[in-house]
């Protein structure tokens, strides 16, 4: 029990549970200190957080910045004595970080000009410790933060309001005459593209201008962060850094500052106390530079009294102020678009290490860049001009060369600029196969044209050969990430191979080709060719999504692959390769390695591994074409399907095992079937000719097979065989011709039963009409055995048969 007064009784208790007594209310209540009326109630305190966290002197700092808003915006009232009033008001704020983001609300708003917030500033420096005593001063780390950001805010204001005010009292204009004298160093030949682009410019001369506020100017740099810093005299100096996400408007015109800046006298001295460093200047005027060119003569000198300037100060004894702003103008200038432009920067920035006595090798350096630069402009120049008067409707020329820097054509390997050129070719219209006959001078042509101006740099580079592989290349990779169908562009690239002179190069690059594009692919379709004729699937979805090629393609697809291996076989059988005389231009001191280097590093195609490739692609390519129902694998042994598929890597392969026994039978029947559906292929012309040109190309391959598979004897007589099954006796008697007595002897009873088939087929292809014949009673049984295959002879005229009969009884 409590007692409670009338008015009720505070309660106090250390986290304890009480019950509130809500009805269904289980959960308790935890408290700390709530109120008991005398009814029994019980009221619980809700304290708001913010008056937790408010404090007399946080309010008393927040009234005086109002009252300073407030000063401020009635200054002309009260006169000169209102920063009294101010000085005063802050000096009462108790809070360092509020003092400090009210000075750079009322500098930011412009409430405050120039003048009025140096004499602000310069009175709360005036507050500070002395900087006699400063470093003997136990001082916390936030007093230590707001002197070091008032000394920055003071000397970057300071800094902008002495050099606006010197340079509005400087009215130098120079002209051609001062920049031949600050070039004086330099080489009149080196120096007449740059007078050439001054007096072909358009550029207006108030770009120069300079439209830079003093906000802007103190809000492009980090006024918080690194404290003071001592200089070598002793003396401590801010160290002030710019923003790294500058706006480049801003930044365009924070270049032109520091170039007028460097024009006024004791300028090194002026960037020196600044505390701002010479790379972040550097950085800043180069990428403006780069970023917005100016072609006039005002701005030239101006860059290059910048550069001279930058250079010449020495921020220590152990200065290496030289070694870092050249690094740092290598990082910038060798990823720049080259142009003209770029050209200039260079030449100036050489000028000022000529100027200052620099290392000879960053001169030696930035000379190779700078006729790098020339070739690549001059080169850029030719090409453009061409695609122009190939492609007057191209919509924008500038996209073409956008991306080429020192870096991306000179720092990449030898390769680069005859992947450039490959590149250039293709957009002019030209493609491998053609370009051999386009470069041979006897017409004027755009390769020719782009060739000739680039062999006058690269000669090396720009062999036949050489281009020849990269465009067929490019293209190949065209066929293999983009459109697998395109059959068109995949031969080109293949019949350009031929044009290559140098055969060791053919061969290797021909290998390098199978190894990227087609090795795995080829596989692939070996596998899955054997499982559609397993079973029922959906070839055409297989074909598409494993392949990326369409199953009505794949025949022209093995036809061209089977053509690509058919001539490195035929190169291999030569023997030993001849050496290289190709080769690029050595030019870059990157060792970066490029198509050329790859193809030729390689180990030469094993012959047998070659030719067992080109066995399959005969039987695949075949298969597809006819339509055939064979199994490819079938034809094969076990150990050549493993040399091909890699489906036992760690077995030991000899050549001469066969542990599969049919597969000569396989074959056999293969290359029957093969001649039998071919002969579908001729067709009869007028005047009894015969077109068997689909059919000589169809049976080609296999007569070539049959030399490797030890069966030309077989698949001749098959094929004769098959010839005269079809009806086209003509053609059968002129592979006939060609045989020996042991061909003649297999084919005699062949040719017998087709000659007995035509005999029952004339006899009984029609049941009502009677056929009156006389024929020797020992033939009648022969032809009646033959009554039901005697469809699978073609119809052909008695004569034919007479001529073939008698050829038979004649052998």
């Amino acid at each position: 029990e409590f007692q409670v007064s009338k008015h009720g009784t505070l309660l106090k208790s250390g986290g304890v549970c009480l019950d509130d007594g809500t009805p269904r209310r289980h959960e308790a209540v935890h408290t700390f200190t709530s109120f008991l009326q005398p009814n029994g109630a019980i009221n619980h305190f809700h304290i708001p957080f913010h008056t937790l966290s408010m404090s007399s002197t946080a309010e008393k700092d927040i009234n005086l910045q109002n009252k300073i808003f407030a000063t401020v915006d009635n200054k002309s009232e009260e006169g000169e004595r209102f920063l009294e009033e101010v000085f005063r008001y802050f000096q009462e704020i108790r809070n360092l970080r509020l003092r400090t983001s009210t000075l750079l609300k009322l500098i930011g708003n412009g409430q405050l000009d120039l003048q009025e917030s140096l004499q602000l500033l310069s009175k709360l420096r005036g507050e500070n410790p002395s900087s006699k005593d400063e470093d003997n001063l136990a001082k916390s780390m936030e007093v230590k933060i707001y002197s070091n950001k008032l000394n920055k805010v003071y000397e970057l204001l300071n800094l902008y309001a002495e050099c606006t005010s010197r340079m509005e009292a400087d009215s130098f204009e120079p002209t051609l005459e001062n920049l031949t004298e600050c070039l004086a160093q330099l080489s009149e030949a080196d120096k007449e593209p740059l007078f050439k682009l001054i007096s072909d410019s358009s550029t207006d001369k108030d770009a120069l201008s300079l439209n830079l506020t003093a906000t802007q100017f103190l809000n492009a740099f980090d006024t918080d962060g690194e404290l003071m810093r001592s200089s070598a005299a002793g003396k401590r100096s801010p160290s002030i850094g710019l923003r790294k996400d500058i706006d480049p408007k801003i930044r365009q015109e924070l270049a032109k500052f520091f170039c007028k800046l460097s024009m006024l006298d004791s300028a090194e001295d002026i960037l020196l106390s600044s505390g701002i460093s010479t790379s972040e200047i550097l950085d800043t005027v180069l990428a403006s530079a780069l970023r917005f060119p100016n072609q006039t003569c005002q701005w030239f000198y101006n860059l290059a009294k910048c550069f001279i300037a930058l250079l010449t100060v020495k921020e220590g004894s152990d200065d290496r102020s030289v070694s870092s702003l050249q690094e740092l103008s290598k990082r910038l200038i060798l990823k720049a678009k080259i142009d003209e432009n770029l050209y200039c920067v260079i030449l100036l920035w050489m000028n000022a290490l000529r100027s200052v006595d620099a290392p000879h090798a960053y001169i030696d350096d930035w000379s190779r860049r700078l006729h790098q630069t020339t070739g690549m402009v001059e080169l850029l120049s030719t090409f453009k001009s061409l695609l122009a008067k190939t492609k007057p409707n191209h919509v924008d020329l500038s996209k073409t060369t956008s991306s080429y820097s020192l870096h991306s054509v000179y720092d990449c390997g030898n390769g680069r600029v005859t992947e450039l050129v490959s590149t250039w070719l293709h957009k002019l219209g030209s493609c491998s196969l053609n370009l051999p006959a386009n470069m041979d001078g006897l017409n004027e042509t755009v390769e020719l044209s782009l060739i000739t101006k680039v062999s006058d740099y690269f000669p090396k580079s720009m062999d036949v050969n050489v281009l020849v592989v990269h465009m067929a290349w490019d293209e190949l990779q065209t066929w293999h990430t983009q459109d697998r169908n395109d059959m068109a562009s995949l031969e080109t690239a293949l019949l350009s191979l031929s044009a290559i002179t140098c055969t060791k190069l053919k061969v290797m690059f021909s290998q390098l080709i199978w190894r990227t594009f087609f090795a795995k692919l080829f596989r692939d379709i070996v596998k899955r060719t054997d499982d559609f004729k397993k079973s029922s699937m959906n070839e055409t979805s297989i074909c598409d999504k494993e392949f990326g090629i369409r199953r009505d393609n794949l025949a022209c697809f093995l036809r061209l692959i089977l053509a690509f291996l058919d001539k490195s076989l035929e190169l291999l059988r030569f023997g030993e390769l001849p050496d290289v005389y190709v080769e690029y231009d050595n030019f870059s001191l990157n060792g970066q390695k490029h198509l050329l280097d790859h193809a030729l590093a390689g180990e030469p195609p094993d012959i047998d591994i070659l030719s067992l490739e080109h066995q399959f692609c005969v039987v695949l390519y075949l298969t597809w074409k006819l339509k055939l129902p064979s199994r490819p694998l079938k034809l094969f042994n076990s150990v050549e399907i493993n040399n091909l598929i890699k489906t036992n890597t760690t077995a030991v392969i000899s050549w001469f095992s066969d542990y599969n026994t049919s597969v000569r039978t396989e074959r056999i029947s293969w290359t029957g079937l093969v001649s039998e559906t071919a002969a579908g292929y001729i067709h009869r012309l007028p005047d009894s000719q015969l077109d068997s040109k689909d059919y000589k190309e169809l049976m080609a391959p296999v007569l070539q097979l049959s030399k490797v598979w030890f069966l030309s004897d077989v698949v001749r007589v098959g094929q004769c065989h098959a010839l005269y099954i079809a009806g086209f006796d003509s053609l059968g008697s002129e592979i006939r011709n060609t045989f020996s007595s042991l061909e003649l002897d297999k084919l005699g009873e062949k040719l017998m039963d087709v000659v007995l088939l035509r005999i029952a087929k004339y006899l009984h292809q029609d049941p009502d009409t009677a056929q009156v014949a006389t024929i020797p009673a020992e033939v009648v049984t022969e032809v009646a055995a033959r009554r039901d295959r005697s469809s699978t002879v073609a119809d052909t005229p008695l004569t034919d048969t007479r001529e073939l009969l008698k050829w038979l009884t004649e052998t």
